[in-house]
């Protein structure tokens, strides 16, 4: 009799449970649609976090570029479609954008919205932006004082200049293992690109700019030893006190580049008369 009992309550339980989930279970599937849709909404989360991956890979493969990163570009990624918003200093500079953002995984097509800005790219007199002087300014701090606290480097007078993140490493230091010390710590600064070695010896003698070479000569011969000029076979002609740079180069940045290694070897201005062939 007892059982019985037991088992009629537990049957009238289970019969008030059934009765209050089927009165509650409309309004869970009005609130959580994925319950009855969970396959769609799953693929659509899966794609959303698909096009966030793809968004932050472009993004860093921008930052990464040299030439795209003084530049702010907007990314977006819908469906693999990836859209690029924002300001460049050149219709190559644009081209790029698309190149770079093609080249990450996942992206199925690049739509370039870039506005083409030249302004951008002539801010100084050098021909580098405001955040591109910046920058090279930084970086200048930071290798002096790296330099400086580096007890290898006591007595050592080396200059540091830096153009778009190049680092030229001048002066002088007193032994061949005193310049490897130097251009590894220049290599280790944040920031920092390609690292020119333009150091001598004590023991070396010094040719200062016109004491026992025409300008146009050390200037000539800097381009030549720059590694990313020497190849296109530069030249410099002293025209009286005037110095005109003539040639060819593919980039605009490398025109600019050249220019700014010969008014530095030369001690002077220099007319920058080079031909951009893209």
């Amino acid at each position: 009799m007892k059982r019985l009992l037991a088992l009629l309550v537990l049957l009238g339980l289970v019969g008030i449970a059934l009765y209050h989930w089927a009165s509650v279970l409309p309004r869970f599937v009005t609130a959580h649609p994925w319950f009855v849709e969970g396959r769609t909404t799953l693929q659509e989360l899966r794609r959303d976090l698909e096009d966030t991956r793809i968004s932050a890979g472009v993004k860093t493969a921008l930052a990464l570029n040299r030439s795209l990163k003084p530049f702010a570009v907007e990314v977006e990624s819908k469906n693999a479609v990836v859209t690029l918003r924002g300001e460049v200093a050149s219709e190559e500079l644009k081209t790029s954008a698309t190149r770079v953002a093609s080249a990450v995984p996942g992206v199925s097509q690049v739509v370039n919205q870039l506005m083409v800005r030249p302004a951008l790219l002539s801010n100084g007199a050098d021909g580098r932006s405001l955040g591109e002087s910046l920058r090279d300014r930084t970086i200048e701090v930071q290798t002096r004082l790296a330099l400086s606290l580096n007890r290898e480097l006591k007595g050592s007078d080396i200059e540091v200049q830096a153009f778009r993140g190049q680092l030229t490493l001048g002066g002088m230091v007193d032994s061949p293992p005193q310049r490897h010390v130097a251009l590894e710590v220049a290599r280790q600064i944040p920031d920092a690109g390609d690292v020119v070695d333009a150091m001598r010896l004590r023991s070396e003698p010094a040719q200062k700019p016109g004491a026992r070479e025409p300008r146009a000569v050390i200037a000539e011969r800097a381009l030549a030893a720059n590694p990313h000029l020497g190849g296109y076979g530069l030249k410099v002609r002293q025209v009286g006190d005037r110095l005109i740079l003539e040639g060819s180069v593919q980039t605009a940045l490398e025109r600019d580049l050249a220019g700014f290694v010969a008014e530095k070897e030369a001690g002077g201005p220099v007319d920058n008369t080079i031909d951009v062939h893209f």
